[in-house]
């Protein structure tokens, strides 16, 4: 199996977890070709396990050697790795991984891989977090991204297709703004890197419900005459206030 050919094969998995608030599909893809050689490692041979995730899979492992990057070198060790039935499994599991790994303080560990902006930013925040031991990693997925063209699996939209416009009025305090307005700021959002689930909408464009579903924390945001305070507007990120305030007044 070549790496086109294992791109194709882990790409629509990668893609789905990313449109449900997992991180950038280039970002899964890269890590998995990286870590086992695009599905040709010995440990990705043994044990599906693409990640190189340790500890057991319902109850299922493998023991393999590996390099870990301790006091400034490489050295060898042993180290029990999850076995999985299929690549599917491995790139779940790993989605579940990154998404439920707790500090002691109980915060979200790679809460900063998953609200990262850019692919190139969370790469560089995997290595923060401590996922990886090696001082290049961040470098090396984005030298995998680059020469894959691993960008064009992310959901983000090229600012000349967007259909909704502008609104006209300025944001401040004490200005309402009607619900479809949300829509345009949702969508410069989703543009550069914002997934759905940091926004509120799960399956598109939610603004004030028009689509069928619930009203987007953006429009909440907006529709809330003291601007972004109180109730449900108080669960948008500090993050996402400060830019519909950036683009609404530039």
């Amino acid at each position: 199996m070549n790496t086109n050919d294992f791109i194709n094969a882990i790409k629509d998995a990668a893609i789905s977890l990313h449109k449900n608030g997992g991180m950038f599909a280039s970002v899964t893809i890269a890590q998995a070709i990286c870590e086992s050689a695009s599905g040709t490692s010995g440990l990705t041979k043994a044990s599906n396990n693409l990640f190189g995730i340790k500890g057991e899979y319902n109850g299922n492992s493998v023991t393999y050697q590996t390099k870990e990057w301790v006091k400034g070198s490489y050295v060898s060790v042993y180290a029990r790795f999850r076995k999985y039935p299929s690549f599917a499994e491995s790139i779940i599991d790993h989605d579940n991984f990154i998404k439920s790994v707790k500090l002691a303080n109980g915060l979200q560990r790679y809460a900063a891989v998953l609200s990262a902006a850019t692919p190139a930013a969370a790469c560089q925040a995997l290595q923060k977090c401590g996922y990886a031991t090696s001082p290049t990693y961040p470098k090396t997925l984005t030298n995998i991204i680059s020469n894959y063209n691993l960008t064009q699996y992310d959901v983000v939209l090229d600012p000349s297709a967007c259909p909704y416009t502008e609104p006209t009025v300025t944001y401040k305090n004490g200005v309402t703004f009607r619900g479809n307005d949300a829509r345009w700021y949702e969508w410069q959002l989703l543009r550069i890197g914002y997934k759905p689930a940091d926004i509120g909408c799960t399956t598109g464009l939610d603004a004030h419900g028009t689509d069928g579903i619930a009203e987007s924390k953006v429009w909440h945001c907006l529709n809330f005459e003291q601007g972004c305070s109180g109730n449900s507007a108080g669960d948008l990120t500090k993050a996402i206030r400060d830019y519909l305030k950036s683009v609404a007044s530039r």
